[in-house]
């Protein structure tokens, strides 16, 4: 009797073994699956994402990545780049900004304060929020050291977000970085090699660019302003190559500032010649924004060995009056290049107009 009990006890413990032993597999196979399940869809995530290098691409792939892993009810990627935040936002079910604009810096210093995450299961009592029910995290987006900004995810469900779905977005996330990294490295490549780095105007080489494949319409209102400093070979010779190149800086900030007010874009033609093109703007603004180069220019005052100096500019304008449908914008280009040449033949610090 006492061996038959003994016997019975070694059975059960030995049945114990097994089914502990059982429910460790299980685990482990359980934990296994989901190592590969995270394994594939990160694997899945680099080969969605690609070679894209351009900034609005990478956030749309994110974003589509996000929405299609996570099954978010909407997504959002606030980027902070020189103290400015811009929101991209794209949503699945609603059409809505789930972070109310004046708290996208706020929340953003929550996140760091709280080591770069932000979970709130219920948004019912958030004031912060456009949304009044529902679940919300935010993870911040960084790499080596550097703090890009964040994604944000909404789930329209309170208590959705499980912490299987929180582990895998953090490693998702963790990815981004390098993703927003090289897009912000190939945007400041890419701006670079069209921009002139003394004036920081756009080059003559953008401006063909630019030029070659647009496409003028009959509608647009288009004008040009060309204008060439009044004796710059003086200006170097008398007071050396380096104040002639304060003098084309300020040149170059003139023609942006212009060119911002009057909805044109800025280009450094070459050696003292600048210019601007003009989209959906009549021949009075056109005349207004060459008269404000031509003043702002000569009041403009300079400083070299205890001298006060001013200079002179020469303007150019042409404008497309007829608005031909197939617009030849180098023809109208030539065209204020022939109203500098006149404004210079006036007596220079002036503007001239010609028009087709």
């Amino acid at each position: 009797m006492k061996e038959s009990i003994i016997l019975d006890k070694k059975a059960s413990d030995e049945a114990d073994i097994i089914d502990n032993a059982a429910n460790e597999s299980d685990l482990y196979l359980k934990s296994l699956e989901e190592r590969v399940t995270i394994l594939t869809t990160l694997k899945e995530v680099n080969f969605y994402m690609g070679n894209s290098l351009e900034l609005i691409d990478v956030i749309k792939n994110i974003i589509d990545v996000v929405l299609g892993v996570l099954g978010v009810t909407s997504c959002s990627i606030c980027l902070k780049k020189e103290s400015k935040w811009s929101i991209n936002e794209k949503n699945m079910l609603v059409n809505t900004n789930v972070i109310d604009d004046k708290y996208v810096n706020e929340i953003y210093e929550i996140i760091e304060k709280q080591g770069g995450e932000l979970l709130i299961k219920d948004l019912a009592h958030e004031p912060k929020f456009n949304q009044t029910k529902g679940s919300f995290i935010a993870i911040e987006i960084n790499r080596k050291d550097i703090k890009y900004g964040y994604i944000a995810l909404y789930y329209d469900n309170p208590e959705t977000i499980s912490e299987s779905k929180i582990e895998l977005f953090r490693l998702i996330v963790a990815q981004f970085g390098l993703y927003i990294e090289n897009a912000y490295l190939y945007e400041s490549v890419t701006l670079a090699s069209i921009t002139d780095n003394l004036t920081g105007m756009y080059n003559r080489t953008h401006l063909n660019r630019t030029l070659t494949n647009k496409c003028f319409t009959n509608i647009e209102k288009v004008g040009i302003i060309m204008a060439d400093i009044d004796d710059f070979k003086k200006i170097n010779d008398n007071y050396g190559h380096l104040f002639g190149d304060v003098v084309l800086k300020y040149t170059g900030e003139l023609f942006k500032e212009v060119a911002k007010e009057y909805n044109g874009t800025a280009f450094r033609y070459g050696g003292e010649e600048m210019l601007i093109v003009f989209e959906n703007i009549d021949k009075e603004k056109l005349c207004s924004a060459a008269n404000e180069i031509n003043e702002k220019f000569r009041e403009n005052t300079y400083f070299k060995k205890d001298k006060k100096l001013n200079f002179t500019i020469s303007v150019g304008v042409s404008k497309d009056i007829l608005y031909f449908k197939d617009l030849d914008i180098f023809k109208l280009i030539n065209l204020a290049d022939e109203a500098l040449y006149e404004a210079k033949k006036s007596g220079k610090n002036c503007y001239k107009v010609k028009t087709i």
